[in-house]
């Protein structure tokens, strides 16, 4: 039911090789990935709780070289267990742990922002998505912000339904906000 996820990381200049290329390390405590499922009486948001970014970045040119983002859908949290639980038999979790996110190109859309596109793994099943993103550098602390709408339909996940009245809407909202500093 949540994706993102993970979703998903972006910038200035996407480069595939670079000699100056630093990894960024990411501060958990101050990065946060969140899903919006909007459903007929109980809206909620799921908080991913632990994630793995993998990010190189060229501090010269201001770009990232290399974006990988990853987590396990049991480590998403909506405020109530069963629900948790419910959304991880939907998932089917046991047989598709992982949800990842592999950036192949970021630049700037025509008369836009900085476009981000990469591959998305959720439930064994992979689509490319595109998604505006910001990138921004002050000093030695870098934040990547952004926001994709997934539809987990897209991904082999049934719509979800209850008591023929409850419905979970297929179209869900991943913002993010990634913020670190260049390895040392």
């Amino acid at each position: 039911m949540f994706v993102w996820l993970g979703t998903l990381v972006l910038l200035t200049g996407y480069s595939r090789a670079a000699d100056s290329t630093r990894l960024l390390q990411i501060d958990p405590e101050r990065s946060s990935i969140e899903v919006e499922v909007r459903a007929t009486f109980d809206s909620f948001a799921g908080q991913l709780q632990a994630f793995q970014a993998d990010i190189a970045v060229d501090p010269e040119r201001r770009t990232v070289d290399r974006a990988r983002v990853s987590f396990r859908m049991a480590d998403i949290r909506t405020g109530r267990s069963l629900r948790d639980r419910h959304m991880l038999e939907w998932e089917e979790s046991a047989i598709y742990p992982e949800v990842s996110f592999q950036l192949t190109a970021a630049g700037l859309a025509e008369g836009g922002p900085i476009r981000a596109r990469g591959n998305m793994m959720l439930h064994g099943v992979e689509h490319e998505i595109s998604f505006p993103v910001t990138f921004l550098v002050q000093g030695d602390l870098y934040s990547i912000d952004g926001e994709v709408r997934l539809d987990y339909r897209d991904y082999g996940l049934p719509v979800i339904r209850k008591f023929w009245v409850i419905t979970v809407d297929p179209q869900l909202r991943v913002r993010f906000h990634l913020q670190g500093r260049l390895h040392e």
